[in-house]
């Protein structure tokens, strides 16, 4: 059944020059980089009232899920057009390693906020460098009140 232009993706755009691209590179590069670090920030989170590091963790940590998250798209869909593709299997493998860590860093950050008392709670969400996070937050604490 052929296919309409419409439903077929242009992925060179996304990444120009592809695994080999400088914009692949540059960002795998940043993510690789930056992982290792986010995880120890992260677990180093102390009280959320007080620990002035929420302010800019979270943030970073926001960022390098979005950033790896949007490589691990394209790899998979280079993968999903061609199953063969060595270089996309080998890109999907790799970061998702990368993403098994940054599930890891996610670790000690929900489990504070999941088991923050109401006062905590409000005094995080009320930071202003956190607003954009403030859903987040409350899916957090509403998916622990579930698995308690």
């Amino acid at each position: 059944m052929p296919v309409s232009d419409v439903s077929t993706w242009d992925l060179e755009s996304l990444f120009p020059g592809g695994f080999e691209g400088a914009r692949w590179t540059e960002k795998l590069s940043w993510v690789e980089a930056r992982v290792v670090d986010i995880v120890a920030e992260a677990d180093a989170l102390g009280d959320p009232k007080t620990d002035d590091r929420w302010d800019t963790v979270l943030p970073a940590l926001e960022r390098l899920s979005k950033v790896a998250g949007s490589l691990f798209a394209y790899a998979h869909c280079r993968t999903a057009d061609d199953v063969a593709d060595v270089d996309g299997n080998k890109a999907v493998a790799r970061l998702g390693g990368i993403w098994a860590r940054i599930s890891r860093a996610w670790t000690n950050p929900e489990q504070r906020i999941a088991r923050a008392d109401d006062e905590t709670f409000a005094a995080l969400c009320a930071r202003p460098a956190l607003a954009e996070q403030v859903p987040r937050f409350v899916d957090m604490r509403a998916a622990s009140h579930l698995l308690l």
